[in-house]
């Protein structure tokens, strides 16, 4: 087998021995694995840092409780849910939106638009569209989910505006129909 040499900084390429060692792996073997792993997500549309960044989004949520549920499910179980309850449940979005604003914020250092796509894009699957438009003190933020229902969709409203008043923006304008989500937010 034929081999090319890569350069590496002095304190990266020892951490990276120290590494192979820990995993009692050669230094050849592991960076192989690491470029080949490289090579197929870049194949796939996606870097290395950007991997890294959802593996992260997606681990701080399973270790703050959250869990996979079928969509049917989640539907099924809102459509039934009473009046009351719903706004309950819609509370609780908005609420838990406010934790993971903060738990987000204080873990990974992003701008607030960047945080919340990241962090929607890895957790409320099922949106084929989300759009952050940044301007100054105003954030306009677009959502289209045609999958969604109705309830669910409110819910994912009220998790962004919570997650947003997190990180200090008030919403100025909401609107919210079956699939489709619109907000204005402002700099508090």
């Amino acid at each position: 087998m034929s081999r090319k040499f890569l350069a590496a900084s002095k304190d990266i390429a020892d951490e990276f021995i120290n590494l192979a060692k820990k995993k009692g792996m050669t230094v050849t073997k592991l960076l192989n694995e690491i470029l080949r792993n490289t090579i197929a997500l870049e194949k796939n549309g996606l870097t290395l840092s950007k991997a890294v960044n959802e593996y992260l989004v997606v681990k701080t949520a399973q270790e703050s409780g959250f869990i996979l549920v079928p969509a049917e499910l989640m539907y099924n179980l809102l459509d039934k849910a009473s009046p009351k309850t719903i706004e309950e449940i819609m509370d609780s979005w908005r609420n838990i939106g406010r934790w993971c604003g903060k738990c987000f914020s204080t873990r990974f250092t992003s701008s607030p638009h960047e945080l919340l796509k990241t962090y929607i894009a890895n957790i409320i699957w099922g949106l084929s569209d989300f759009i952050i438009e940044d301007n100054d003190e105003l954030i306009n933020i677009r959502c289209i989910g045609s999958t969604l229902n109705e309830k669910y969709t409110r819910g994912i409203a009220n998790f962004i505006e919570g997650f947003m008043e997190s990180l200090d923006y008030k919403c100025i304008r909401k609107d919210v129909v079956k699939g489709i989500i619109s907000l204005k937010l402002r700099k508090t």
